[in-house]
């Protein structure tokens, strides 16, 4: 919470109070609530109708709200109060400058949201063997950061998550011969950041095939029938004549 104020037109002070209530990593927005007082001197009075208002960033929040005031008999009116949803910068950081102004003065104040660590590239995507190894590109503030997560697809569609290290490293063993998505997301405390965009990584077979002046990968392991090379989708051996299921 903060607070702003400034002097009411000498028989008191004129308060702000601004809250963060919310906040939403993956809409990457924060709820800020206002509530604009007053603190009198217990002795002046105006029945004549005021107005005060409030901005975030320039913008209007509360426009026009009226009040009239008796410190004799309440001190300390509240004159209203609400709340709007702030968008953050992609980064993830945010800074609202609030100003609640009145006829005669305006209280003001730069307000610093809770960092969301937004990653805004895909990750670091290297593979041996059938083994994906996973580092993923930090966010800007890495301070605040006290997690990290991955997740994996096929389709860059359907999705299924696993956990990084804290340093936001780890390897998955991939089924092979498909082409791998992944994505990472920062978590700082309760707060868990956007997804980042995709990185993708082919996972080979693992399987060779001799193309008549050497071996090289393919993508699904194959053997030669004596006319062609076609998919092997149960492992064989060469019997001497023929080739058989391998048992």
């Amino acid at each position: 919470m903060a607070t702003y104020s400034t002097s009411f037109l000498g028989q008191g002070t004129y308060f702000v109070d601004i809250t963060e209530t919310a906040v939403s990593g993956t809409a990457n927005t924060s709820t800020i609530a206002y509530t604009v007082r007053l603190v009198g001197n217990n002795a002046s009075w105006d029945f004549d109708t005021r107005f005060y208002s409030v901005t975030y960033d320039g913008v209007l929040v509360d426009a026009g709200g009226s009040f009239t005031y008796d410190f004799r008999v309440n001190n300390t009116p509240t004159l209203g109060s609400g709340s709007k949803v702030v968008t953050h910068n992609a980064d993830g950081s945010k800074t609202v400058a609030v100003v609640s102004g009145f006829s005669g003065g305006s209280a003001s104040g730069s307000f610093a949201t809770t960092y969301i660590p937004q990653v805004l590239t895909g990750p670091t995507l290297s593979v041996s063997g059938g083994v994906v190894s996973i580092t993923s590109a930090a966010p800007s503030q890495t301070g605040t950061v006290t997690g990290y997560d991955f997740r994996r697809s096929t389709d860059n569609a359907t999705w299924t998550t696993g956990a990084l290290s804290s340093g936001g490293t780890g390897t998955f063993s991939a089924t092979r011969g498909v082409t791998w998505y992944f994505q990472t997301r920062a978590i700082a405390g309760s707060v868990t950041a956007n997804w980042s965009p995709s990185t993708s990584i082919f996972v080979p077979s693992g399987g060779k095939r001799w193309t008549g002046s050497a071996w090289t990968p393919t993508a699904t392991a194959k053997r030669w029938t004596g006319s062609a090379w076609t998919d092997l989708t149960i492992a064989k051996r060469w019997s001497g004549s023929a080739w058989v299921d391998l048992s």
